[in-house]
C-alpha cells in the first residue's frame, strides 16, 4: 500500500495533536513532581538552631610554648578573679521555643484542639505553617505541678543567700522586671487557656480534592484534544475530496 501525499498529510494531522497533548501532559506531571519534591525537601527552620557545632579547640590545655612565654615575662602573673557565690535560682523561666515553633514557657502544657486547617496566605512564612502549609489550634494551660509554680524558700523573711546581701534592692527589682519582660506573651486567653498554633501534616481531604482536580483537568484536556483532532481530520478529508474531484473532472461532467 503506497503512502500518497494526501494520506501522509492525513496521518500527520492525526499524530501531531496527539504528540502535542502527550508532551503537555508530561510537562504538567514533571512540574507537579518538582513542586512536591521541593515541599518535602524544605528544611524545618525552627530545628536548625539546635545543631550548633562545638569547637573542641576552645578547651585545649595550654601548650609548652605558652608556658615558656609566661615564665620569661617580666610582669608577674595576674591574680585569679575572685569567685562569687552562686545566686538564687531564677523563679521566672525564660521562654523556650516549642517543638512546633510557638513561644511557650516550660510551665505550660499544650494539647491539640480541632483538626488541621490550611494556613492563610499571610501566615505561610511562619514556623507553625512549615513545611506543608497547614496548622492546628492548641490549648495551653498552666501546669500546677511545675517546679516553677512552687515559691522559693525564705521568700517571706530575710534571705540568707549571699547574693541578696551583695546586691541592692534596686538591682533585685530591675532583675525581676527583666525576668517579667522576658516571659512570653500569649496569643489570646479564653477561660484561663492560652491559644497557640502548631505545625500540622498533610490534610487527606485536601490532598484527595487536589488529586481529583488534577485528574479532571487531564480528562478535560483529553476531550478537547480529541474534539480538535476529529474536527481537523474531517476538514482535511473534505478538502482532499474536493481536490480529487477537481482533478478527475467530476464537477465538469456533472455540469456538462
Amino acid at each position: 500500500m503506497l503512502l500518497t501525499p494526501y494520506r501522509a498529510r492525513s496521518t500527520i494531522s492525526w499524530i501531531l495533536p496527539l504528540v502535542v497533548l502527550l508532551s503537555f501532559q508530561a510537562c504538567c506531571i514533571q512540574v507537579a513532581a518538582v513542586a512536591h519534591a521541593d515541599v518535602i525537601a524544605r528544611p524545618n527552620h525552627h530545628a536548625q538552631h539546635h545543631d550548633i557545632p562545638q569547637h573542641d579547640h576552645l578547651h585545649e590545655p595550654p601548650h609548652e610554648y605558652d608556658e615558656e612565654l609566661h615564665s620569661r615575662s617580666p610582669y608577674p602573673n595576674p591574680a585569679p578573679p575572685p569567685i562569687r557565690p552562686p545566686g538564687p535560682p531564677d523563679t521566672h523561666p525564660s521562654p523556650v521555643k516549642g517543638s512546633e515553633g510557638n513561644d511557650t514557657s516550660s510551665h505550660l502544657v499544650c494539647k491539640p484542639f480541632g483538626e488541621c486547617e490550611p494556613c492563610p496566605p499571610e501566615s505561610l512564612g511562619e514556623p507553625f505553617c512549615q513545611p506543608f502549609g497547614n496548622r492546628r489550634l492548641m490549648h495551653c494551660v498552666t501546669n500546677t505541678t511545675s517546679p516553677s509554680s512552687i515559691p522559693p524558700t525564705g521568700s517571706s523573711g530575710s534571705s540568707s543567700s549571699p547574693y541578696d546581701d551583695e546586691h541592692s534592692p534596686h538591682e533585685r527589682s530591675s532583675s525581676h522586671s527583666r525576668a517579667q519582660a522576658s516571659k512570653p506573651k500569649p496569643v489570646s486567653k479564653e477561660e484561663g487557656r492560652t491559644l497557640a498554633w502548631e505545625s500540622c501534616g498533610r490534610i487527606p481531604r485536601q490532598e484527595k480534592a487536589d488529586f481529583f482536580e488534577f485528574v479532571a483537568c487531564n480528562v478535560a484536556f483529553v476531550i478537547i484534544s480529541l474534539a480538535v483532532v476529529i474536527w481537523r481530520s474531517r476538514v482535511v478529508k473534505a478538502r482532499q475530496q474536493r481536490v480529487l474531484a477537481a482533478r478527475i473532472g467530476v464537477g465538469g461532467r456533472r455540469r456538462a
